[in-house]
């Protein structure tokens, strides 16, 4: 059975700390979610940015960044965030195309909540709270991904 890796990213900016949370159509899985999208391969090259705060690195962790900044970047037009912050957390399941997928969270700080662009990905992005992100998000993943954001934060 085939597998593939993903990065799972909570953007946020703090004071007062909100999410942002895009929907996706439903014809690509309906739902409210943060960041996330599949490793590439072009991610695995390149310099490691110097924005990571967290756990001990792992040779795969630079090429988990690049693929944080590149997701952040088609998903929501954000330039890079303040700091990058590996929650350390892995999860894995199935996906909606019966693919099993192993994904890394990360948290990504901004100074504010700008408005992300509109993209083909999702109907709509939104700056929430943390309790109405935990009410909208679609998946548990993402809830839990919330919590380890709140735990570090």
């Amino acid at each position: 059975m085939a597998e593939r890796r993903l990065v799972n990213v909570m953007v946020f900016a703090a004071r007062p700390l909100r999410v942002l949370l895009l929907r996706r159509p439903p014809e690509r899985a309906a739902g409210w979610q943060s960041v996330t999208g599949r490793v590439e391969p072009e991610d695995a090259h390149g310099p490691a940015p110097a924005m990571l705060r967290g756990p001990p690195a792992t040779p795969e962790v630079p090429t988990l960044v690049r693929a944080c900044l590149r997701e952040i970047a088609e998903e929501t037009g954000l330039g890079p965030p303040l700091e990058l912050i590996d929650l350390g957390r892995e999860s894995s399941f199935v996906g909606y195309d019966g693919v099993t997928y192993r994904q890394r969270t990360f948290a990504a700080r901004y100074a504010d909540a700008t408005p992300p662009l509109h993209t083909p990905e999702h109907e709509e992005g939104r700056w929430v709270g943390a309790e109405e992100a935990m009410r909208l998000f679609t998946w548990e993943t993402d809830r839990e991904s919330l919590r380890a954001l709140l735990a570090a934060w």
